[in-house]
């Protein structure tokens, strides 16, 4: 008979999180939303590890570094994003972002490079966030606090104003 050796239960057992995106954003915009993810309230017995996938254009050197900067002192990962077709997507139109069918698929498939990161490094969760949102303080707290498996919460953002609008909308 094999001997049994017994130990003492952790009265808690702590949470890990994966927290991340395909980056592609200006360096002001990726700042804002980093400061933003800094500041998230965590539930208690939680660590967070961030996860990016760099899919940055040559011109974005600034951008890149900003995000390095963030990994290196808060910890992470930055992988390697799939390699962009030429003008696949632009942030440049006047009224709304110019999506193709393969920037489609490209920032899916970095997306499930991160999936996969959390997956291998033993994570509870993953939290795929868009790099050009600014989030309120509680937002991871409350969406791990839902209890389910998959949770979603949608943004949408009025790109223009229609005529003479001019009310707030708030979230």
């Amino acid at each position: 008979m094999t001997p049994v050796s017994l130990a003492v239960l952790p009265e808690f057992k702590e949470r890990k999180i994966v927290v991340g995106t395909s980056v592609r954003k200006a360096a002001p915009i990726l700042a804002a939303y980093l400061e933003s993810l800094a500041w998230q309230e965590l539930p208690p017995n939680t660590k967070v590890e961030y996860c990016f996938v760099a899919d940055f254009t040559e011109e974005q050197a600034d951008a890149r570094n900003l995000l390095n900067e963030f990994v290196n002192k808060r910890g992470g990962v930055v992988l390697r994003g799939t390699p962009a077709a030429v003008g696949d997507f632009t942030d440049a139109h006047p009224q709304t972002h110019q999506w193709s069918h393969s920037a489609m698929a490209r920032v899916g498939r970095n997306k499930n490079k991160i999936l996969k990161h959390g997956f291998d490094n033993g994570a509870d969760h993953v939290w795929l966030c868009d790099a050009d949102l600014i989030l309120e303080r509680t937002t991871l707290a409350s969406l791990v606090g839902t209890d389910y498996h998959i949770v979603s919460a949608v943004y949408w953002t009025h790109w223009h104003k229609e005529g003479a609008e001019t009310r707030k909308i708030h979230a």
